[in-house]
């Protein structure tokens, strides 16, 4: 018999594998959430159950030979999925095994915002990994054209906004939450109720992917620090950053300002302290209202390419009230007039930039496997060719590729 080495480390705590149905779980102190409870049968049964639970052996009087002590939405997962479940043994009487109970449940300290956005991410892309050796495939487009193929189809966004050349940051980390939530429950195979028990519902996928892809990810340098801040406990102050996205330089000195100012509780104090938000009275006064329509205007409006730009002006006049035509027409003649003033190279140099802009952006989208129509290839090439027949000749001169007569 060989002997037990003298520098082996005691046995404190052995774990057993128990039969789920010879536990009794009656009188714990809590709550029972049955969504919770399958969530956890459906993530033991695709990874193992990672903690065990706390049971103490019953007399030989009792109908069962183990009592629960703490752990009963693991418990009824294994049962409800046919699993043995793993078990601590411990001892004491019932004030004792109450206080393990409690403490238990009290130390799972609650995330902070930050910590969830982490941890989300990384489950969302090991579902992502999982999916691709699934089908030994290393990217969106080949997983998508096995899926096809199979005759099934890969998660896809909850919009159309796969086929659009731009994207705003919180658009993308959207778009990557549907995504993920697809990937999950053909992971896991669970119902939108036990995603929601595992705070993995689309809606939750959303809120931290928006949190890590546009505060976290960029600035991991400053989170060390960031954490310690009151605004990192506050999701919605987060969110709040969130809409800051469109201008990473931005966020990264709103986050700046905040770790300045630890004891600041929102968002909108920073912005107004660096000038991105209007204040009344020295309160940030949120954008609101018409406020908030016409800054979603003006970003949508910059967004979009010269031609579109051109065809989006016939749009905009339809849509004026007959009442504020005057005011639409006043303002601009004064845009011409003070167009008219810029120097003409300057204005073909501006136009310049902006096309190559959106052709760059459109490369970059086909480039990363970016859905893109052949409308807004269309476009983008319009847009290049009319600028730079502008630049080089001062005119617009037909492309002779193109159907039709030319000059």
């Amino acid at each position: 018999m060989a002997s037990t080495p003298k520098d082996a480390a005691p046995v404190v705590d052995e774990v057993l594998e128990l039969n789920p149905a010879e536990i009794d779980v009656s009188g714990r102190v809590g709550l029972f959430f049955p969504e919770k409870a399958e969530a956890y049968g459906v993530l033991i049964a695709r990874d193992g159950q990672r903690t065990p639970i706390t049971v103490r052996r019953n007399g030989s009087r009792a109908k069962l030979p183990w009592k629960l002590v703490a752990g009963l939405h693991r418990h009824a997962g294994c049962l409800s999925a046919g699993l043995p479940v793993r078990a601590i043994v411990v001892e004491g009487d019932e004030d004792e095994l109450r206080a393990v109970q409690a403490s238990e449940n009290l130390d799972r300290r609650e995330l902070l915002p930050l910590e969830r956005a982490m941890f989300v991410a990384a489950v969302a892309e090991a579902a992502r990994n999982r999916a691709y050796a699934l089908h030994g495939v290393d990217n969106d487009r080949a997983l998508g054209a096995k899926a096809k193929a199979a005759g099934g189809k890969m998660p896809q966004a909850e919009n159309d906004r796969a086929n659009r050349v731009q994207f705003t940051p919180v658009e993308k980390a959207d778009d990557e939450a549907a995504i993920a939530s697809g990937f999950l429950m053909a992971a896991y195979s669970w119902r939108d109720a036990t995603a929601e028990a595992c705070g993995l519902n689309i809606d939750a996928l959303k809120r931290s992917l928006r949190i890590y892809r546009i505060i976290v990810e960029p600035n991991r340098d400053l989170m060390d620090a960031f954490k310690d801040c009151a605004v990192a406990a506050n999701a919605s102050a987060l969110l709040a950053i969130c809409g800051q996205g469109t201008n990473p330089a931005n966020v990264r000195a709103i986050v700046e300002w905040l770790i300045a100012n630890p004891h600041v509780k929102t968002a909108d104090e920073a912005m107004v302290a660096l000038e991105l938000m209007p204040s009344r009275g020295g309160i940030a006064v949120p954008t609101t209202g018409d406020t908030k329509f016409l800054n979603g205007v003006q970003s949508n409006l910059q967004r979009l390419s010269l031609s579109g730009q051109r065809r989006a002006a016939e749009v905009i006049a339809q849509a004026i009230a007959p009442t504020a035509l005057v005011a639409v027409r006043d303002a601009l003649n004064a845009r011409i007039g003070s167009a008219g003033s810029e120097p003409s190279g300057e204005a073909r140099d501006r136009e310049m930039r902006m096309a190559l802009q959106s052709a760059l952006n459109l490369i970059g989208d086909l480039k990363d496997g970016v859905g893109v129509d052949d409308d807004q290839i269309a476009a983008a090439h319009e847009t290049v060719r009319t600028t730079l027949n502008a630049a080089m000749f001062g005119t617009t001169v037909a492309d002779p590729h193109a159907k039709g007569d030319t000059k």
